[in-house]
């Protein structure tokens, strides 16, 4: 063959080569580019899918932290709302959603204090109110003591008043009189009182009448005369009398003894009164001492 005709051959195989490496070159070019764009598709794709996955999270998220933190808010307002009526005095506002987490504890401890401090306040009022009455009856029996007492100062002015009266006139009397315990015996006895005719017919002052007693009285004959009249006055209750000899300065003296009976509250008889008056003019020559039997 000549040569010509191979290299024409050769010619028309290499523009034919030529021709299917550039059909090939652009099958593979348009396919590469397919390829590349459903990849880069398929990404954005898979992107948006990723974003919207994580904004739905991110959205879910911030809705749970959402109504969490609401119901928190809630739970702290009714707390918050408690406590105010708590400082107000008002124990009967019940407390909700107690639970196991921080705030339900919280409003567990907040229920037991309303439950303690509403108790304490009943017993507060029922205290006070018991106080109160307790105070009005001490009240009462205070003013009722008071009166009673201003009676009986009042009384007891009076009594002195007529005490002082009656002293006046009995220290005036020109008779002799004393008074004295109401005892049977009269070395037991003592004079309260003694006048000052009293005192002139011992011959002594009226403090050592209150001194000597109603020994004085017994003169000579002992303390039974004096001490049966006594009991005569003490037991019937009225005046009684007797003739004794009292021993006086100088000798002894015969007197009329009258006894009195003074009746203090109840019927009880709280003294004697004595009335002394001379008989006898004439006095025997003394021979016993003041206070003698």
């Amino acid at each position: 063959m000549p040569i010509s005709c191979c290299a024409a051959s050769l010619d028309a195989e290499g523009k034919a080569l030529e021709g299917r490496l550039d059909d090939l070159s652009k099958d593979v070019s348009v396919d590469l580019r397919t390829s590349i764009s459903d990849t880069i598709s398929a990404t954005v794709h898979q992107r948006a899918a990723s974003e919207i996955a994580f904004a739905v999270i991110v959205l879910g998220t911030l809705a749970v932290i959402t109504v969490i933190i609401e119901r928190w808010a809630r739970r702290l307002d009714e707390l918050m709302y408690a406590s105010g009526r708590f400082t107000q005095g008002d124990y009967a506002c019940e407390i909700s959603g107690r639970g196991s987490d921080e705030l339900g504890r919280l409003a567990q401890a907040f229920h037991e204090m309303r439950i303690a401090m509403a108790q304490r306040d009943q017993e507060l009022r029922t205290f006070n109110e018991t106080l109160e009455v307790q105070v009005q009856q001490r009240t009462g029996e205070i003013e009722a003591q008071r009166d009673d007492l201003e009676s009986q100062i009042m009384q007891r002015r009076r009594a002195e008043q007529s005490l002082r009266l009656l002293e006046s006139a009995v220290t005036a009397l020109p008779e002799a009189m004393l008074i004295a315990t109401p005892d049977a015996d009269p070395r037991r006895s003592r004079v309260a009182f003694a006048n000052p005719a009293y005192a002139a017919i011992l011959g002594c002052s009226p403090q050592e009448c209150q001194r000597i007693g109603t020994a004085a009285l017994c003169g000579a004959g002992g303390v039974a005369r004096l001490g049966e009249l006594v009991t005569e006055v003490l037991a019937a209750g009225r005046t009684g009398s007797t003739t004794i000899a009292v021993l006086v300065a100088v000798g002894t003296q015969m007197v009329d003894l009258q006894a009195a009976p003074i009746v203090g509250e109840g019927g009880v008889v709280t003294g004697i009164v004595y009335l002394v008056r001379p008989v006898l003019v004439a006095r025997v020559q003394k021979t016993d001492t003041p206070g003698g039997t």
